[in-house]
């Protein structure tokens, strides 16, 4: 949602990380032309190196099939960049301020959508803690092999909804554990988990055992053991948690993955 962005900059860069996560063939030439901006300008603009203009501005949210409210929201982020005058600068921010009522608080629940469904949200952070790491939005982008926006967008992500910070010039995690957890379905969720499961396949295809953990087994319990079978995995989780806080030099992200599930239908259950 537009109104989460503080900038317009922030709002075309997560826009464009969104269609390209659904289209990995999805380009910034791609992009342009359905705003119909050259390719070149527009990645100048997403790297803070030229404005739109208001007509611009118009054009693009005409395009990205904004309605009224959102077009005058974007508008305004393009004119409070652009405008020097700072009789007309407090004019734009009291127009933004009107989209936004609770005075810059604003309503997180979008991006705390995408730090739980896009995957590479959590690893960022992880980022923070490897030894000699150089946390720019390139060497975040080339450590996890996503593409140098969706590294900005996270980046900002996360320092919006507070998972993140930058003090004198460095980041860093504002907490120690993040931990989500839903005892119902929940899209977020359910998109988070299937992201890791894609990496665990792409590992298990691609590194030797050496450098990776893989177990499956079967079991045949009742369902009535799934709560104790749960405190297990848990023990078992907490014991690695604890130790990569006790790990003094960490120069990787590890991902780990548990999945308990039923595979046999219950009697009567269509296949």
């Amino acid at each position: 949602m537009i109104f989460e962005h503080p900038n317009y900059r922030s709002y075309l860069k997560a826009v464009f990380a969104d269609r390209a996560a659904r289209r990995p063939a999805y380009s910034v030439r791609a992009f342009a032309k359905q705003l119909g901006l050259a390719q070149s300008f527009l990645a100048e603009i997403l790297r803070n190196k030229k404005n739109l203009s208001p007509e611009g501005a118009l054009r693009i949210a005409a395009s990205l099939g904004l309605n009224r409210d959102e077009t005058d929201y974007f508008s305004a982020l393009v004119q409070l960049e652009i405008t020097k005058d700072e009789d007309v600068r407090a004019s734009i921010l009291d127009r933004i301020r009107a989209f936004r009522p609770q005075g810059g608080v604003t309503d997180l629940s979008v991006d705390t959508f995408k730090v739980i469904s896009d995957w590479y949200h959590i690893p960022i952070l992880e980022l923070t803690y490897l030894k000699d790491f150089d946390f720019t939005p390139e060497n975040v982008s080339r450590r996890l092999g996503i593409s140098l926006t969706e590294a900005e967008v996270g980046i900002e992500r996360l320092l919006r909804v507070e998972l993140l910070e930058r003090v004198k010039g460095k980041y860093r995690k504002t907490k120690n554990y993040v931990l989500f957890q839903s005892a119902i379905p929940n899209k977020a969720v359910a998109r988070f988990h299937q992201h890791y499961l894609d990496h665990a396949k792409k590992a298990v295809d691609g590194l030797p055992p050496a450098e990776r953990f893989g177990a499956s087994e079967i079991y045949p319990l009742s369902p009535d053991n799934l709560a104790r079978a749960r405190k297990i995995l848990e023990g078992a989780i907490e014991q690695i948690r604890t130790l990569s806080e006790k790990t003094p030099i960490k120069t990787e992200v590890y991902a780990l993955g548990v999945h308990l599930f039923p595979i046999t239908k219950k009697e009567g259950e269509n296949k």
